[in-house]
């Protein structure tokens, strides 16, 4: 027996805040300085420049076997692709680079990794188990580049220097899925039938019933929906399209600055959090006047 109320906004899906500097971070966030930062944070992160980069930031307890295999297919028809992940956290704090120092090793040889002895088991284990997968499907392990972790401002930051993130099928990003669009990056997933799988999609639908016209952006900012897809080939079949087509990642890049600069949907801070203290106010003030509990749609 359940006798919560519902609280329903539909801009509002997950709470999670820009960083410290959002304000300039929307300044910079402009197609002019778009391509120039994108070289930079390249070099800073010791990124192909002329490559392809995929990109998922998902922690590793969501990753499983059929997503992997379908990242690693469009790699293997893509050649010029890399999929850049992210390490898991160490208790230690040992994996967590502060000043960009982090060279990613993309030489294929794992005895040169000098970092590996350092790694828990759990890092260890994550790099040779998708080592071994890209082996399986004849994708270079060479191929594959693993972040460290960074502050809040310069995690958002570095999603500009990827051309892609890729979702996860079953357990898709949550938070993780708004700093990726928040950072500037296209999504691209799969909706599932489950919460799980379907937060990047409500994430678009947030920006879908924006009123865009009183923001001054136009309606098309809503084609990032087209992102969703409803089965895992047509996300493989749009993830090599659209890797295989500048124009058309540059489109969703434009789409997404526009949100970001305008702050539509989830992406509207204050306006989120002004409507969740509004409809507070008005659940306790039904709860005092009538002592009944309702839903409350804003």
């Amino acid at each position: 027996h359940v006798t919560e109320r519902l609280n329903l906004n539909m801009a509002l899906i997950v709470g999670n805040d820009g960083d410290d500097n959002d304000n300039n971070r929307r300044r910079v966030y402009s197609l002019d300085h778009y391509e120039s930062l994108k070289d930079a944070l390249r070099e800073d992160y010791d990124l192909p420049t002329d490559g392809l980069i995929l990109c998922n930031f998902n922690k590793v307890d969501k990753f499983e076997p059929h997503s992997i295999r379908i990242w690693l297919n469009i790699m293997s028809i893509v050649p010029n692709s890399y999929l850049w992940l992210l390490e898991p956290s160490q208790p230690n704090g040992e994996n967590v680079d502060r000043e960009y120092s982090h060279k990613a090793n993309r030489d294929g040889d794992e005895d040169e990794e000098s970092d590996d002895d350092e790694d828990s088991t759990q890092t260890a284990l994550f790099k040779e188990n998708m080592r071994h997968e890209c082996i399986t499907a004849g994708v270079s392990p060479s191929r594959l580049i693993f972040a460290k972790r960074v502050n809040k401002r310069q995690h958002l930051m570095r999603h500009l220097a990827a051309d892609l993130f890729i979702d996860n099928f079953i357990y898709g990003a949550h938070s993780t899925a708004t700093d990726a669009l928040r950072g500037g990056l296209p999504l691209l997933t799969v909706a599932g039938s489950v919460f799980q799988s379907r937060v990047g999609m409500s994430l678009y639908e947030s920006l879908q019933h924006s009123d865009c016209h009183t923001k001054g952006i136009p309606n098309d900012v809503q084609i990032l929906r087209t992102l969703v897809l409803h089965s895992r080939k047509s996300f493989e079949d749009v993830a090599i399209r659209l890797l295989r087509s500048s124009d058309l990642l540059y489109m969703y890049r434009r789409l997404l600055i526009q949100a970001i600069r305008h702050q539509v949907g989830f992406l509207d801070e204050e306006e989120n959090s002004k409507q969740l203290i509004k409809a507070s106010v008005i659940m306790h003030a039904l709860k005092v006047q009538h002592d009944q509990k309702y839903h409350v749609v804003l």
